[in-house]
C-alpha cells in the first residue's frame, strides 16, 4: 500500500496481509486515474471515475456508510460535504486497491476512513452526525452481494434503535444531567418524611378514558382510598374536587410543570424522579430514583435509596409497582389506566393536553395534528368501542407483573377487573385493619460533583456522554469539567 494512504486506514484494516492472490488488474482512465479490474469488472469507469460521485450527495447531518470501497471514486464529492465511513468487504483486495489510489488527491480534507465493518460503531461520529446514510458501491455490491446485504441488514438493525435512543439523549440528556446534579446537591431541600396510609386502599389513577366514568365511585369511597395520581390525572380530579392524596411526576421534560400551574396542593405529596425539573412551592416534594445510570456511575448504592421503576415505559404502571414494593398489604385498584383509547378518545377531560387544544387553535392545522393522526391512528387494534395503537401494544408487552385489579372496560388491560360498585367496595375493604409506613429518607453521600471531578479522565467523558451529544461535540474533558464547575456553583443555564 502506498505509505500516504495508511492514514486513512483502521490499524485492523491494516493488519491484514494483502499478499493474498485476488484477480486484479489496473487499466488508465482518460484522466489519468487508475481503476481497477476485478474478475474482468471494472469497478469504475474507464473514462471518467471521478464524474461517479456526482450522483452522490450527502443529506444534512450525515456521516456517509460507504459499503465497499473500491477505487473510492464516487464518494469523493460527499466527502467534501460530510464524514465518510468506508466499509471494506473483501480486505486483501482493499489493501491493494489501496496500492495504486491517490487518496491524498481524491480526498485533501482526509474526510474519509475506511474500516472494517467490525470497527463501525466505534468510527461512526456519534456525537457530530444526528443520522446516517449508506451508499453502496456499484459494481462491489453485485461482486460480493451476500457480503453486502449481511452488512446493510446489520447496520439498519444496531444502528437504527441506537439513533432512536442518540436522539432522546441529544434532546434531553443534558437536562437530565443538570436536573439531577442539582436535585442531589440540594436534596436537604426536598420532604422526606414518612408516608402513612392506614385502613385504605390505594387507586392509582391515570388519565386514561375510564378515569371520567369513575368519578361517582371515587366521590362516594373518597374515606377509605389513598388516592394516587399520575400527573396528568391531577388536574382532571381536581376539576371534579377530588384532591389526590398524593401525585407522581416521572416526566423529566420541562412540559409536566404544565399539570400543576394554578392547582392548590397545599395537603398533597408529591414525588418526582431525581432527573426532574419541577418544583413546587409547599415543603411536599419527594425525590424517587429510577435508573437512569447516573448514580451507579457515581458509585451511589441505589439500593439504600428509594426507588421508583420506570422500565416499563408506563406512569400509571409505575405507580403501580411502587405502592406493590412499599405498601405490599394494601390492595391496589388502578384507574383511569386504560392502554387505548375509548371512542377515539384518550384522556379524560380537564387534563393539560385538552386545555392546550382547546386554548390553541393552530394546533388543528399544524405538523402537530399530522403527528397526532400519525402516532393515534395509525396501525390501530379495535375491540368494541375501544382501540389501540402500537405504542399502547408495546406499553403492555412491558408490564411486570403486578397485584392490582381494574375498573376500565379496556380489553387491552392484563389485570383483574371490577365489574360492580359493590365489587369494587368489597375489594378495598381488605384494607380494613391494616397500616404501613415507609420512610423516604435519603442518607448522606458525597457531592457528586466533587466525586466525578475525581473520576479517570475517560470514565468522566463517558458518563457525560449526553451531555456532549446535545451539544453535538465530540467529547472534550476540559469542556466536561467546565460544566461540572459551572453547575457546582448553582448556574443552571
Amino acid at each position: 500500500m502506498k505509505k500516504e494512504n495508511e492514514k486513512f486506514c483502521s490499524e485492523i484494516l491494516l493488519s491484514y496481509t494483502s499478499q493474498k492472490e485476488t484477480a486484479l488488474e489496473f487499466a488508465l482512465s482518460k484522466d489519468g486515474f487508475p481503476v481497477p479490474i476485478y474478475q474482468k469488472k471494472a469497478l469504475h469507469s474507464r473514462y471518467f471515475p471521478l464524474k461517479e460521485s456526482s450522483k452522490y450527495t450527502s443529506q444534512p447531518n450525515c456521516a456517509v456508510i460507504a459499503v465497499g470501497a473500491g477505487g473510492l471514486y464516487h464518494l469523493t464529492s460527499v466527502a467534501k460535504q460530510a464524514p465518510v465511513i468506508a466499509i471494506s468487504i473483501c480486505h486483501e483486495l482493499t489493501l491493494q486497491i489501496l496500492e495504486k489510489i491517490p487518496l491524498d488527491t481524491l480526498f485533501p480534507n482526509g474526510n474519509l476512513k475506511i474500516i472494517t465493518s467490525e470497527e463501525l460503531l466505534e468510527e461512526f461520529p456519534f456525537f457530530t452526525c444526528g443520522s446516517y446514510q449508506i451508499i453502496l458501491h456499484p459494481v462491489l455490491s453485485v461482486l460480493f452481494a451476500e457480503e453486502t446485504n449481511k452488512i446493510v441488514h446489520w447496520i439498519q438493525n444496531v444502528f437504527n434503535p441506537q439513533f432512536t435512543n442518540i436522539k432522546t439523549l441529544r434532546t434531553f440528556g443534558k437536562k437530565w444531567l443538570k436536573n439531577t446534579l442539582f436535585n442531589l446537591l440540594n436534596k436537604q431541600h426536598f420532604c422526606t418524611e414518612p408516608l402513612c396510609i392506614e385502613n385504605r386502599a390505594i387507586a392509582v389513577c391515570g388519565a386514561g378514558p375510564s378515569l371520567e366514568d369513575s368519578i361517582p365511585l371515587l366521590h362516594k369511597n373518597r374515606a377509605k382510598l389513598h388516592i394516587a395520581a399520575a400527573d396528568t390525572a391531577f388536574p382532571i380530579l381536581v376539576k371534579n374536587k377530588i384532591i389526590p392524596d398524593s401525585v407522581f411526576s416521572m416526566d423529566t421534560s420541562p412540559y409536566s410543570a404544565y399539570h400543576f400551574v394554578g392547582i392548590p396542593s397545599e395537603s398533597t405529596r408529591f414525588f418526582i424522579d431525581y432527573t426532574s425539573s419541577l418544583k413546587m412551592e409547599n415543603n411536599k416534594l419527594s425525590l424517587l430514583f429510577s435508573d437512569f445510570p447516573l448514580l451507579p456511575l457515581c458509585g451511589f448504592s441505589l439500593d439504600s435509596l428509594p426507588r421508583m421503576d420506570t422500565s416499563s415505559g408506563n406512569i400509571g404502571a409505575s405507580i403501580i409497582q411502587f405502592f406493590n414494593t412499599y405498601f405490599p398489604q394494601l390492595p391496589v385498584v388502578c384507574i383511569g389506566i386504560d392502554f387505548g383509547f375509548n371512542k377515539k378518545i384518550s384522556y379524560s377531560k380537564g387534563n393539560y393536553h385538552e386545555i392546550y387544544r382547546l386554548h390553541h387553535s393552530s394546533y388543528f392545522s399544524s405538523c402537530e395534528q399530522y403527528d397526532a393522526k400519525l402516532y393515534y391512528r395509525q396501525n390501530l387494534e379495535y375491540s368494541g368501542t375501544w382501540s389501540r395503537n402500537s405504542q399502547n401494544s408495546y406499553y403492555t408487552l412491558q408490564l411486570p407483573l403486578l397485584n392490582c385489579k381494574t375498573v376500565s372496560s379496556s380489553p387491552f388491560i392484563p389485570w383483574k377487573k371490577i365489574s360492580s360498585a359493590s365489587e369494587f367496595e368489597d375489594y378495598i375493604k381488605s384494607a380494613e385493619g391494616k397500616s404501613k409506613t415507609c420512610s423516604f429518607s435519603i442518607p448522606n453521600f458525597e457531592n457528586p460533583i466533587d466525586y466525578l471531578l475525581r473520576l479517570p479522565k475517560n470514565v468522566l467523558l463517558k458518563i457525560l456522554t449526553p451531555y456532549f451529544l446535545s451539544k453535538s461535540k465530540r467529547p472534550d474533558i476540559k469542556d466536561a469539567q467546565s460544566f461540572l464547575k459551572t453547575l457546582k456553583k448553582g448556574n443552571m443555564e
